[in-house]
């Protein structure tokens, strides 16, 4: 009886220190909140608190415990990994927080960071509040281009795709992998035997085939 008095004391003093909180969080977890998606043409989808369809990026808590999200930073420059820094927000175990990248910089029930994504491609990384020199999720030198309402990020394979439709705030594995720069190709030639070689050409998103 005597050690557990102890312990329980033990505990309340922390508490009384306010050190209590701390079992809140695993600080193990912290490294388990990475960008899942980001869309960076936002033509018809998800609009803000002004009505207006900015870019935005998903953060998702793929850890265990509650992490909070205070001190970390979403950047596109590398010289600059505090550019943009979360207020006091947590985000739970599987759990979402959707940030429009719009340049509006507020921090309020919505969250907008001071910068915008280009959808030609552009570097982007999360930062936790103790490292600015590794970040947790990056896209260096830059990600890849991207299309209107289609989003780019994580799925069930390793790897990121491009995704169709976009889910802010949801399972990636509702969107399908797409492929937004292929298309159907048309034939310079009625379809036929050729008994002469042919040679195909490639122009813009257009394949032509000549008998030679």
């Amino acid at each position: 009886m005597t050690s557990i008095r102890r312990i329980v004391a033990g505990v309340l003093w922390l508490q009384l220190l306010g050190l209590g909180g701390c079992f809140k969080e695993d600080p193990s977890e912290t490294g388990a909140v990475v960008i899942n998606e980001f869309l960076a043409s936002n033509q018809s989808g998800l609009a803000d608190e002004d009505g207006e369809r900015g870019d935005w990026i998903e953060l998702k808590n793929t850890g265990t415990s509650v992490v909070s999200l205070e001190g970390w930073t979403l950047t596109d420059d590398p010289a600059l990994p505090e550019k943009w820094v979360f207020p006091v927000i947590d985000i739970g175990p599987e759990s979402f927080v959707v940030v429009f990248a719009s340049g509006k910089d507020r921090k309020t029930n919505t969250l907008h960071t001071n910068f915008k994504l280009a959808a030609s491609g552009d570097y982007l990384a999360l930062f936790k509040p103790e490292d600015k020199s590794n970040p947790v999720s990056e896209w260096n030198p830059a990600y890849p281009q991207q299309v209107a309402d289609i989003a780019y990020g994580n799925h069930s394979d390793p790897g990121d795709f491009y995704l169709s439709p976009p889910t802010p705030g949801e399972e990636n594995k509702l969107s399908e992998v797409v492929d937004p720069f292929a298309s159907a190709f048309t034939l310079s030639h009625p379809p036929g035997l050729f008994f002469e070689p042919i040679e195909a050409f490639t122009f813009e998103s257009t394949i032509f085939i000549y008998a030679r």
